[in-house]
């Protein structure tokens, strides 16, 4: 925008969808082919939507901040005990340190609100006419930091 200021944005499609199913084979499971577990998941395509912004303060710094959305690619209706994802908004800032010409230091900070969502699901016991059923909430938020030096030669 400015020698010293930039503006930052991506929209991000992934193909969720083609995931199918959840499956875990191994020669001492007693099924067809060596299944110990397959689960069909119903995921959906999702979207996730970013914008950010980076001031340039002088020669030896440069702050960052940004927020993204996260559209979940389980349908609330179908959110299970393996895939319990909600939507999620990030918030991050950070800032990069010119040591000199060739090496710098990059901190970082995230917060992400997971949206809460319902589980439901049902799960099979010993006794195959008894299925009982899991249904409970789900909310996950996480801080996350980093550090990184970068070096140019």
């Amino acid at each position: 925008m400015t020698p010293q200021f930039a503006l930052h944005y991506s929209v991000m499609w992934t193909d969720w969808s083609a995931f199918e199913k959840l499956e875990a084979v191994s020669s001492q499971c007693n099924l067809p082919g060596g299944v110990c577990l397959s689960k069909n998941e119903q995921l959906q395509d999702a979207m996730r939507y970013a914008v950010g912004a980076t001031w340039y303060v002088n020669p030896q710094w440069e702050a960052r901040v940004g927020v993204a959305y996260d559209e979940s690619a389980v349908q609330s209706e179908h959110a299970t005990i393996s895939l319990p994802d909600a939507d999620k908004w990030w918030y991050s800032a950070g800032a990069t340190y010119h040591i000199d010409e060739s090496k710098s230091i990059d901190l970082g900070m995230a917060y992400i609100n997971g949206e809460a969502s319902g589980v439901k699901e049902g799960i099979h016991n010993n006794d195959p006419g008894q299925p009982f059923y899991f249904e409970g909430n789900n909310e996950g938020n996480a801080f996350l930091a980093s550090v990184q030096f970068n070096m140019v030669f």
